[in-house]
């Protein structure tokens, strides 16, 4: 089976995508199905792949009228038996059958959430254009039960077109590849709290601020570290300033560690190194951060909005969201373990991380595919 992977976006990748198809790509590639990859990407990430796929096989695909006619005749030169379309855009490559994968629920649950009026007419247009793709694709990929259940009851795509695949997740790398980051003091090794991901509304930042000040309000003052930065265009820097702002307000600054993006060893230090993860996002389709504070074997409290729970399990605790006082006595309660019960529920989450291994993420990626080029068989 010859697979064409095509990243139209409006010019860029995550740093989760990447690692997503880093990941992907190599395991994909000596799948016994799989004959040829060919995947597209925006200009200026060819570098990402590059120790993967050959150079004929790793190429640029541009936005526009102009670019999709030049991928369209591309796609036609190298025939592909089917394209999967990993972002949330689509188009028709005459009788090649296509695969649409949902990466992201924010533009169709929360296009209003408290962001600026550019990310607002972004997820608008992308909630639009991921409804088209998943309703003229042959199938569609859901990565967890949370978004094909969107998919059924908001969209009515029919279930028979829907598969569901969880993305994967790595072990940890050794202890001695760690490096602490050097915004966060030393004495905190083992007293923080930490949660992560890019400044945008949705990952509910308010919540614990709020319960730090509720904490305090208490003569509890634990350390807290924020991981995470802003998008290219800066469109997130707002959010970011309020944040800050209202920690200077709720006078809980002093305890704060604003790191900024941090790169995989860092990121690795602090899950394995924090005293309790917290993750307060509102909307996710499958979220990686929580995949990854598990598999380090992190102590971890969540909002119990879906489709936390579906990942999370009984590996975490759990809060009402929207709630600063639910979390600061959730984090309270988990605080008040002793090292042997939060050593148990440190190996739950190991344990839980476990069932998401990228080898399963592939074949079932792969299944999906052949459904749809009807070669399952063959």
């Amino acid at each position: 089976m010859k697979v064409a992977i095509v990243n139209l976006t409006g010019g860029g990748l995550s740093y989760g995508y990447i690692n997503y198809l880093s990941e992907v790509l190599p395991r994909m590639m000596t799948h016994p199905r799989v004959s040829q990859i060919y995947v597209y990407v925006p200009p200026g990430f060819s570098q990402y792949f590059a120790g993967i796929l050959a150079p004929e096989y790793l190429r640029q695909c541009e936005g526009g009228l102009r670019g999709r006619r030049q991928l369209g005749r591309d796609i036609g030169r190298i025939s592909p038996d089917v394209v999967l379309f990993t972002g949330n855009q689509w188009m028709k490559l005459g009788r090649i059958p296509s695969v649409s994968m949902v990466q992201s629920m924010l533009p169709m649950v929360m296009p209003f959430g408290g962001n600026g009026w550019l990310d607002l007419v972004k997820n608008l247009v992308r909630a639009r254009l991921t409804r088209i793709a998943c309703e003229r694709a042959n199938r569609v990929i859901a990565i967890s039960n949370y978004v094909q259940g969107f998919l059924m009851n908001n969209w009515h795509i029919a279930p028979t077109r829907i598969g569901m695949v969880y993305h994967g997740v790595n072990h940890p790398p050794a202890a001695e590849t760690l490096r602490i980051p050097v915004s966060i003091p030393g004495d905190w090794q083992g007293k923080f709290l930490f949660t992560a991901g890019s400044m945008h509304p949705y990952r509910a930042l308010d919540d614990v601020l709020n319960a730090l000040a509720v904490l305090a309000s208490q003569g509890v003052r634990p350390p807290l570290v924020i991981a995470g930065g802003v998008d290219l265009d800066h469109t997130q820097l707002p959010y970011l300033k309020q944040m800050k702002h209202l920690a200077e307000k709720l006078g809980i600054n002093s305890q704060i560690a604003w790191t900024g993006h941090l790169n995989a060893a860092e990121m690795s230090w602090c899950y394995s190194h924090c005293q309790l993860f917290l993750m307060t996002s509102r909307v996710e389709a499958c979220p990686n951060i929580a995949l990854e504070a598990m598999s380090h074997g992190a102590f971890c409290l969540a909002a119990d909005n879906p489709p936390l729970p579906e990942f999370f399990q009984a590996a975490a605790f759990y809060y009402r969201p929207k709630c600063g006082e639910a979390l600061a006595q959730a984090i309270s309660a988990a605080l008040a373990y002793s090292p042997e019960a939060a050593g148990l529920m440190r190996g739950r989450a190991k344990k839980r991380a476990g069932d998401f291994p990228w080898e399963k993420t592939v074949e079932r990626t792969v299944h999906e595919l052949a459904l749809a080029t009807n070669m399952l068989y063959s």
